[in-house]
This record gives structure tokens, sequence and C-alpha cells, in this order.
């Protein structure tokens, strides 16, 4: 039948045009069903990149900021001639700062 359908697949009356029109969209079909999956998937891998790229921003402002924390905790211990640690020194920090509320 397939054979039948292409052969007689030339320009002409609008029977033949039919015909070969749902030839061609059973052919066709597939290839759109999978084109359509594709695009599902660039769009999810493109929403993907952006929430790593965010994330990305995030984590790296976070490396900054305890970067400054330990940088502030090592200028504390040599003021105070103290080992402290980064966290000590946020800790110390947060106790000051609720004692000057209390």
């Amino acid at each position: 039948m397939v054979l039948q359908v292409n052969s007689s697949c030339t320009a002409g009356s609008k029977e033949k045009d039919t015909l070969c029109g749902t030839y061609c969209y059973q052919v066709v079909k597939p290839l759109l069903q999978f084109a359509d999956s594709v695009k599902s998937n660039t769009k999810q891998f493109t929403e993907l990149q952006d929430k790593i790229k965010e994330q990305a921003a995030i984590i790296s402002s976070l490396n900054d900021r305890i970067e400054l924390i330990r940088s502030s905790g090592r200028r504390q211990s040599r003021v105070s001639g103290e080992e402290t640690t980064g966290y000590e020194y946020t800790q110390r920090l947060s106790d000051s700062e609720n004692e000057r509320v209390l």
C-alpha cells in the first residue's frame, strides 16, 4: 500500500493531495512528536542552567561573607592576643549585640 500511495503522489487532483497528505502525516507524525519532546527537554535544560547560575552566585556571595568573617576574626585575635576562629568571633559579635539590646 505504501508503494502505491507513494507512486501516486504527484501534483494534480485534490483526491491525490488528500491521499498524499494522510500518508505524509503518518510518516512525519513521529518526527513531530520527537521535535516536541526535544523542545521540552531544551526548555528544562535552560531552566536548570539558570538555577545553577543563581545558586553559584549565592555560593560565591556566601564564600565572600565567610572570608570576610575569617579575616575579621584574624584581626580580632591579633588585637586581643587570643586565638579566635571566625565562628567564635561571629558568636562574640552576636553576643555583644545582644548585650547592647538588653
